[in-house]
This record gives structure tokens, sequence and C-alpha cells, in this order.
């Protein structure tokens, strides 16, 4: 069964493929897949010479298949047959042909569930039948006078182990690979779904995993645990992430230069342009406005990417109309696509509804998620009807009765949303004195005069 929590994938293009957190990033991942960075010809994956690596892959893929299928034959497996899969998959696919079984392992008076090792230690894997959740406590580990998950046994045994860097959990459905990681709050990990995979014949999904998570990723056993492709991997991908927020700057201008002529030239902001010429609103305040609106709408981005604006509970259905008739998402895939180019302003008037907690029970979010989006500040460029100023008083008066507990949940949201963006907005201050005024008159120059 599908879950709901998988907003990486629209970013990373894999259904069967979820990124969580900051283990290697959804560009980095598709760039794998793309056989783009180094380190990924058919010696450095121990392809023999003769043979390519797509059909090496294919073949892999066919052995995959068949051992999920014995797998799911049974109704319901139980531990035993799924270690043995699991080893088979991991031994006869991704290429670990010294898997050995553990059990577990102690450190001092700690122990710690691992059932299988491979490249001599390197590797370690934990292991719970299909009935078990990786996420959730198992009863088919061994333990220390607590309950463990999978997903909670391999990580402590990562982060005790200086030997291991990166280690597998699975559960015959989902095989999630995980690295070591001091934070307990914030989970990052890679995981696939296996039965969507290998069920539904997902070819491009399986390669991008093969070529992730083969053992030659992970390096030689005699060297360091950091010497591997998938640490040169994620190094990259922080890289490139840091290098992306240096171009976000240049993005923003652009963007402040696309929206601020987008509003001058609307046929029915005849009004804004005559308070432009006549100095009833400033250019400095119109450009404070547009800069105001363009970090916002950042913030709305990465809320989104985190699904952190629904609150707990909300239906599937609110969330699918949310994401199909409000979300930047699908206003950014409509961007990208030059047919759904229009000069309507039906999307404005959908995004002035993110102003206010969900005026419709349908799109139900968290009535805090907009208290950033709201504001007397922002007086939109496009002006408001009587209807949609009456809802914004109406839902005011509303947000004055919001407990203390769901502006905790808003506010720790926030702050996680802040530690991502904090690097950018620093990179995007500008000084308003040498930048306000010049480019409000490149905004009022090039739309004004064109009438």
């Amino acid at each position: 069964m599908a879950r709901a929590r998988t907003r990486s994938a629209p970013a990373l293009a894999f259904n069967a493929l979820t990124v969580e957190g900051a283990l290697i990033s959804p560009a980095m991942v598709a760039r794998i897949a793309a056989h783009q960075p180094e380190g990924q010809s058919e010696g450095d994956y121990g392809i023999l010479k003769g043979l390519t690596l797509r059909d090496e892959i294919a073949r892999y893929f066919r052995i995959g298949e068949a051992l999920f299928a014995a797998l799911t034959a049974a109704e319901n497996a139980s531990a035993g047959p799924t270690i043995k899969f699991v080893e088979g998959l991991l031994r006869d696919v991704f290429g670990f042909t010294d898997l050995k079984r553990i059990g577990s392992r102690s450190r001092g008076d700690r122990q710690f569930a691992v059932t299988l090792e491979g490249l001599d230690g390197r590797v370690p894997i934990v292991v719970v039948p299909p009935a078990d959740e990786l996420d959730r406590p198992s009863d088919h580990l061994p333990t220390d006078g607590r309950r463990r998950s999978a997903a909670s046994a391999i990580q402590d045994w990562l982060n005790a182990d200086e030997a291991s860097l990166w280690g597998f959990c699975c559960n015959g459905f989902r095989l999630r690979l995980v690295r070591d990681n001091a934070s307990l709050t914030r989970p990052a990990y890679i995981e696939a779904d296996l039965r969507a995979i290998f069920q539904e014949e997902n070819f491009a999904d399986f390669t991008a995993l093969w070529l992730l998570a083969h053992a030659s990723r992970f390096g030689r056993p005699d060297a360091l645990p950091s010497d591997c492709a998938l640490e040169r991997w994620r190094e990259a991908g922080q890289k490139e992430g840091v290098a992306a927020r240096d171009r976000l700057r240049d993005g923003v201008e652009a963007a402040l230069l696309s929206v601020g002529n987008g509003f001058l030239a609307h046929s029915n902001n005849g009004a804004l342009r005559e308070r432009l010429r006549s100095r009833e609103l400033s250019l400095t305040d119109f450009f404070s406005q547009l800069l105001r609106l363009v970090y916002r709408l950042i913030f709305l981005f990465a809320a989104e990417d985190r699904d952190l604006l629904h609150p707990p509970g909300t239906s599937a259905a609110a969330r699918n109309l949310y994401a199909q008739g409000y979300s930047l998402v699908s206003l950014r895939e409509s961007a990208v696509r030059r047919a759904a180019w229009d000069r309507h302003h039906d999307r404005w008037e959908g995004l002035l509804v993110l102003r206010h907690p969900a005026p419709s029970p349908l799109v139900r979010c968290s009535a805090n998620s907009y208290d950033w989006y709201q504001g007397r500040s922002l007086r939109p460029p496009i002006g408001r009807s009587q209807h949609e100023q009456a809802v914004g008083r109406r839902l005011g008066r509303e947000r004055m009765r919001i407990g203390h507990a769901d502006r905790r949940r808003f506010l720790r949201n926030f702050f996680i949303i802040g530690t991502v963006l904090c690097c950018a907005f620093r990179r995007l201050r500008l000084g308003w004195k040498q930048r306000a005024r010049p480019a409000a008159l490149a905004l009022v120059g090039c739309s004004i005069s064109t009438g």
C-alpha cells in the first residue's frame, strides 16, 4: 500500500524510491540513475568485459523478480523466509557475495540487532518480516530490555560501530539504505518499495536502486569506511546544494522582475499603474511587497516539499484537492509546460486563498501554517475582492481561537524550514538603498512604457 509521505517523489521522478532527509540529494540520485557521476563504468561495478551494464542490470532485475515471487508465494512470510530472501537479493542481485548471518552484536553492556553483515562487517543489515513496519517496534529482533524497530536498530548500530558507515534494513517489501546519523529528530534514508518495483515491473526505479546500492558502492573491506562511492556522492550532492543556494539570489532577482512585470501588465491593474505614476505607491514600497511575496513563496515551496502544511488526520481527498488545485507544486508543473501558459489570473486568486486558514473544509491545512503569509504589511498588488476581504475578516477572528498546541506544532515546523532556508536568506539580503529603487524603476520602466 502506498504511503502518504512521498514528498520527494516528484523531484526524484521515481515512483518506488523515497528520499528522506539529507542523505543523498534527490538531484544526485537522479544523476546517478543517468550515469552522470564518475565511477559508474562497467568495470567500476565489476561487470566482466564484453558485457554491458544495461544488459546485466536487466538480468539482475529478472533474478530479483524471481526471488520476490518466492517470498510472496506464502501469504504471511515469517522471519526465516524473509531473511533468506534478503540474503539472496543482496548476494545474487546487488553483489554482496560474502554475507554472514550474525543475529546480534555487543558494545559494552549494550546489545544491538544485526541480522546480516556484508563486506567483512562493513555493511550491516537488519531484517524483520513483512508484517513489521520498518519504523515500528518489532518482536523479531534481539533486545537489551526494550523493543526496537528495524530502522532504529540499524541506526543504533551504525552510530555505535566506527567500522560501519552505511547499512540496510528490510522487511521484504521495503529496502532502506541508511547512514551513520547522530540526529535523533530528523531521519535520513533512501527507501525502495520492492513490491512496486518487482510486481509492477518498474525497471527504471530498479536501475536507479541497483546503481546506488550495489556492493561496489560501499568500498573495499580493507579501506576506510568513508572511502566509498556513496560518501563521494553524498559530499558532491552537498556541494551542489551550496552552489544552488548561491544561485538562488539570481533566481530571486529574476522572479522579482517576472512577477512585478506580470502585475503591471495585467489588464485589471490600471489602478496599480496609476498609483505608481502618481507616486501614491512609492517604487520602494512596491519592490518591498514583491520581495516579501517571493520570500514567502520560497517558504511555501519548502513547506510543501516537507509535507508540513497539513495537520495530522487530514484525509487523502483534502490532500489531493490541495495538491491539484492550490499547491505551488502544481503551479510549477504547469509553468514548465508551455501549452499551459495563458493570460488568466485564476492561479493568483487561488494563491490568495493560501493567505488564510483554508476557507473550505475540503482544503484542510493547518491554520497556523499561514500565519507567516498573513499580515497587514502584505498588500497584494492586484488587490482583493469584497468577498475575499470578508473571508479574511472572518478567518482572522477564527484564528484568535487557535489552541496553543497548534501554535507549538506550527512553530516547530517553522524552525525546521527556517534551518533549511537560513543560508539561502543570508545570501538573498539586498541592500535597500542601493538596489530597491533601481530594481523598482526597472520594473516600472519595462511595463508602463508599453502601456
